[in-house]
């Protein structure tokens, strides 16, 4: 395992592509298509993490599975209405990544591609220690030592097999972060932040925020970095909309922004000394502060 300080600096000189370099519908978010085109150009790259019914390690942004596969409304099971889920009524009709086995959700075609919800193990295959990975952790119904532990296996392997990787782990959810730090201290972590409300209601639609409410007292916490002084991350990776929250100006820390989706924001942002996490176009130059 690397000083952590060594993997920081080595995180900060790269930009990241947001789930790949994807382009939809052809090329998925978080497909193993959209990762290879990222890496073949240099790319670091972000992406996330949920564990699935069979403890399998799905690299998948939403847990509900409509949005971004060919799962219709007509094929999803209706969860009943007092299950516990993480988010608003209308994902009780959501095939649920958590509640299916990895080899169920494969059924399922990404977008309109022959791309399918890929494993963590073939995301790191396809890395092969080539540039450095953000891996975002996606607990579920309180499954957050359960998903470190099962992701922070994958990466010994990952290390062993390529001792020249370099990556660190994030989440929204603090007692991620929280079990990260007490069990894996040698990892460089992150805490994810923004004022989920504004977020709420700014989405558009087929946003993944769409339909997903947050109560003021977890936006407080998550907008505001509450958690910070328990969990002291190594980095804040703060929504580029929000980059004038106090919280995140004074923290003292390497910081990252998420998701600059135009050239200029990522000009201001870098100038600001942030890592970028980008979509939408490509920039220049792989590295930080080169051409754009």
């Amino acid at each position: 395992m690397k000083d952590r300080n060594i993997v920081l600096e080595e995180l900060k000189k790269y930009r990241f592509a947001h789930r790949g370099l994807h382009h939809k519908p052809d090329v998925p978010e978080n497909s193993l298509l959209a990762f290879e085109k990222a890496f073949e150009k240099g790319f670091g790259a972000e992406f996330d993490v949920h564990l699935t019914k069979d403890n399998k390690l799905a690299v998948i942004h939403d847990s509900g599975l409509k949005r971004v596969t060919t799962v219709r409304s007509d094929h999803l099971p209706v969860i009943p209405e007092n299950a516990h889920i993480e988010c608003e009524t209308s994902f009780r009709t959501a095939m649920l990544i958590e509640e299916i086995t990895l080899e169920e959700a494969k059924k399922y075609p990404l977008e309109e591609s022959d791309e399918r919800i890929p494993e963590l193990r073939e995301v790191l295959e396809l890395a092969a220690g080539r540039v450095p990975l953000i891996i975002e952790l996606k607990p579920h119904g309180g499954n957050h030592e359960e998903l470190c532990d099962l992701v922070m296996e994958e990466m010994r392997r990952y290390e062993e097999k390529y001792p020249e990787a370099v990556y660190c782990v994030e989440s929204f959810n603090s007692f991620a972060v929280l079990t990260m730090k007490k069990k894996y201290p040698e990892v460089v972590r992150g805490q994810l932040g923004s004022d989920l409300i504004a977020d709420y209601k700014a989405r558009v639609p087929g946003d993944p925020r769409e339909g997903v409410k947050f109560d003021p007292v977890t936006n407080t916490l998550v907008r505001d970095l509450r958690m910070n002084h328990l969990t002291e991350p190594d980095f804040v990776a703060y929504n580029y909309d929000h980059k004038r929250n106090k919280a995140f100006r004074t923290f003292d820390g390497a910081k990252v922004f998420y998701t600059i989706k135009d050239p200029i924001d990522l000009a201001v942002g870098e100038g600001l000394g942030a890592v970028c996490i980008f979509e939408r176009f490509v920039p220049g130059s792989p590295m930080r502060g080169e051409k754009i």
